[in-house]
């Protein structure tokens, strides 16, 4: 009896079946559930791509952190900078190697039209005057430095080798300035001259001028400047030794001093201004 009654209740759900069958087709049954199957695809995919950029990135970041691990020994700091630089100097028997100074600049104004030049740095005796080129091996005169004397540091690292630059502050010394000594390897400087040899230049600058009509040349001023002092060095992050160190800097010296004209005995007032770049290299011994 009970198996009669469930073969009844079957029959009379079949029509309502067979019309549902209707409404859903076969063709709109198979999109719905490849529509599914696709967006199950794309969610998939997604989640691979986002798990792989995922991977990627993390091992981008232990990359760098290698990196930066590796590179700790090299500070980028300038007061870190300045101390990598000084213990390798005193592990590093040094030499300068070669020595350049040019002139790019000179020009001598004077009282009555006698010294009314500019642009006088191709004249023969400047050129003797204010040019040097020197590659013959010279002691070092390379010092260590101090933060204060430091304008500007940056350091980078390639393989073995660590590259540091180090500009130094500009600086001017006027007539009576005891607290600035341009002398070589004073303040950072090398291979430069001091206030005596800056007047002297003045000096034989202006008697080249004159063209000797000027008998006696007292200086009773002289300022002298250096500007674009830059330290490049190369250091060997292994044993922490010099490789290379080039050094180069912009200086200038003007001066007025007092002529005596040999035709007409009088004096009268000069000056002369100068410019010229100097570079020096330095290799260890």
């Amino acid at each position: 009896m009970k198996k009669l009654l469930v073969f009844l209740l079957a029959l009379s759900l079949a029509p309502a079946l067979f019309a549902c069958g209707k409404d859903a087709p076969v063709d709109a049954v198979t999109e719905s559930t490849t529509a599914e199957i696709e967006t199950i695809e794309h969610t998939t995919m997604e989640n691979t791509t986002i798990e792989s950029m995922t991977f990627e990135n993390t091992a981008a970041e232990t990359t760098a952190e290698g990196a930066s691990t590796d590179s700790l020994a090299v500070p980028t700091d300038t007061t870190g900078i300045v101390a990598y630089y000084n213990a390798a100097l005193g592990k590093t028997g040094m030499r300068r190697t070669a020595y350049k100074r040019t002139m790019t600049k000179i020009a001598a104004r004077a009282a009555f039209g006698i010294l009314n030049e500019e642009n006088l740095q191709d004249d023969p005796g400047v050129q003797a005057l204010g040019n040097v080129d020197e590659a013959k091996i010279a002691p070092s005169d390379l010092v260590a430095l101090q933060p204060g004397w430091v304008r500007q540091a940056s350091s980078s690292v390639s393989g073995d080798t660590a590259t540091l630059r180090i500009a130094l502050k500009e600086r001017v010394m006027d007539p009576g300035d005891t607290a600035f000594n341009p002398k070589p390897g004073t303040n950072g400087y090398v291979s430069t001259m001091d206030k005596p040899k800056a007047e002297q230049l003045v000096i034989d600058s202006a008697m080249i001028l004159s063209g000797g009509v000027l008998s006696r040349v007292d200086v009773t001023r002289t300022v002298f400047g250096l500007s674009g002092g830059i330290y490049t060095i190369a250091i060997d992050t292994r044993t922490g030794t010099i490789q290379s160190l080039r050094f180069s800097v912009t200086q200038s010296a003007a001066g007025e001093a007092k002529c005596r004209v040999s035709i007409v005995p009088v004096s009268v007032s000069a000056s002369v201004t100068m410019r010229w770049d100097t570079a020096a290299v330095y290799m260890p011994v």
